[in-house]
C-alpha cells in the first residue's frame, strides 16, 4: 500500500467517525485536517518524510494544528518540499561501494605524485557509510561527488606537469599578498587543505547574452529558486528564476552557502560548511577527476572563486575561456551581478 493509500483510508475511517458524532471535542477534526494537508504534498515528498522519523514526531506533537502557510514552511525547511528528483534516476551502488569510490581518489592524486594518508582514506569511507548507498547514489544523480583534496603546496615552478596552470598574475599577486582569506589574513600560498569535499562535477556553461543554464542543474536551480521565492535572492529578469548567473559572491556566500548546508543536513549529509572553490583547488578538481567539469576551461562564462583580493570588495574569479580557460584568474567587485559570471560550491564534510 502506498503512503497516499493509507492516508485515504485513515481519512475514510475518521470521516466516519465525525459523521456519527464521535469527535464532540473536535480532536478527530484537527486531526483530519492535518492528514489533509500531508497528502496535499503527494507521495514522492511523503516518502522523504517518513524517511526523517524524527520530523514526523516532531509534526505529529505539535499542542495545534499549523495553518497552511506554516505546514508549507515546515515542509520546505525539513523535508525540502521544493527539491525535485534527480534528472537521472539513482543508481544503488552494490558490492564494496565505498572502496570503488576510495579508489579513484588515490588513483588520482598518485597521478601528481601524492599518496593519500590512510587517515584521510578512513575518513572518507566513514562519511560515505554515515551517508548510506542510498543517499550516495541520490547526490550523485544531482551530479555531485565525494572527494579528497590532499595537503599539498605548489608553486609556478612545482604545479603539476601537464596540468593547465593559473595565470602569471595570479602567482603575482598571491606572492604580493594581495590574494586575502575569509578571515582577512593574506593566503601565503598556492594550498590545498586535507579535506573530505562535496563537489558540483558539471561543466559551467558557455555565454549565451545571460541566458545560459548550467546542464541538469536540478538542485542549485531548485535551491536559488526557493530562495528567490523567500525574497532572500533578486531574480534577473534575463536570467529567469532558478539561474547561477546574475548573483554575486556576496549572494553565493551569504544566501545561498548557507541553504546549500541546511538542505545537504536535512538530507543527512554530515555537512560542516560550504564556500565557493577556492582558485586552485578549483582547477585542480577540474584535472583531477573524468568528470564534465574537466572541460569547464572550454566554456566563456566566469566562476567566482573563495578568495578575495586586497579587501572583501574584490574577489577572485575566472576560467573563461576567451582568457586561458582554466589559466585565466582575474577578479571583480565582490557585489557586482554578472550575466557571465556564476558559481560552483563545495560543501565540506571534514
Amino acid at each position: 500500500m502506498t503512503i497516499l493509500a493509507a492516508l485515504d483510508l485513515a481519512l475514510k475511517l475518521i470521516g466516519a467517525f465525525i459523521a456519527v458524532g464521535l469527535d464532540s471535542e473536535g480532536g478527530l477534526a484537527r486531526v483530519n485536517e492535518l492528514l489533509t494537508q500531508l497528502k496535499s504534498l503527494g507521495e514522492e515528498a511523503l516518502s522523504r518524510l517518513f524517511q526523517r522519523v524524527h520530523i514526523v514526531r516532531e509534526v505529529l506533537t505539535r499542542v495545534s494544528i499549523p495553518t497552511l502557510g506554516e505546514f508549507q514552511e515546515f515542509m520546505d525547511t525539513k523535508v525540502l518540499l521544493w527539491l525535485p528528483k534527480p534528472s537521472r534516476s539513482p543508481k544503488l551502488p552494490k558490492g564494496n561501494w565505498q572502496a570503488e569510490r576510495l579508489k579513484i581518489q588515490q588513483k588520482a592524486w598518485v597521478k601528481v605524485g601524492i599518496d593519500l594518508p590512510q587517515a584521510l582514506c578512513d575518513k572518507f569511507v566513514d562519511i560515505l557509510n554515515q551517508c548510506g548507498a542510498e543517499l550516495v547514489a541520490q547526490l550523485e544523480a544531482y551530479g555531485f561527488m565525494f572527494v579528497i583534496t590532499a595537503d599539498v603546496t605548489w608553486t609556478a615552478s612545482t604545479w603539476p606537469t601537464g596540468w593547465v596552470k593559473p595565470n602569471d598574475w595570479y602567482w603575482q599577486v598571491l606572492n604580493g599578498g594581495r590574494v586575502i582569506g575569509s578571515d582577512d589574513k593574506p593566503i601565503e600560498a598556492c594550498r590545498l587543505l586535507g579535506h573530505i569535499l562535496l563537489i558540483d562535477t558539471r561543466q559551467k556553461p558557455r555565454y549565451a547574452g545571460g541566458h545560459q543554464r548550467w546542464k541538469d542543474d536540478v538542485f542549485m536551480e531548485a535551491l536559488i529558486g526557493y530562495l528567490q521565492d523567500r525574497k532572500l535572492l533578486l531574480v534577473n529578469d534575463n536570467a529567469g528564476r532558478g539561474s547561477r548567473f546574475y548573483l554575486s559572491r556576496n549572494d553565493y556566500t551569504n544566501v545561498v552557502a548557507p541553504a546549500f548546508v541546511e538542505a545537504l543536513q536535512q538530507l543527512g549529509v554530515p555537512v560542516q560548511t560550504a564556500r565557493l572553490e577556492y582558485c586552485p583547488e578549483h582547477s585542480a578538481l577540474c584535472q583531477l577527476f573524468n568528470s564534465p567539469r574537466k572541460d569547464n576551461g572550454k566554456t566563456n562564462t566566469w566562476l567566482w572563486f573563495q578568495e578575495y583580493l586586497d579587501s572583501s570588495e574584490g574577489s577572485l574569479g575566472g576560467g573563461d575561456s576567451d582568457d586561458g580557460g582554466l589559466a585565466d584568474v582575474g577578479y571583480d567587485d565582490s557585489g557586482g551581478r554578472w550575466d557571465y559570471a556564476s558559481g560552483s560550491l563545495v560543501a565540506v564534510l571534514a
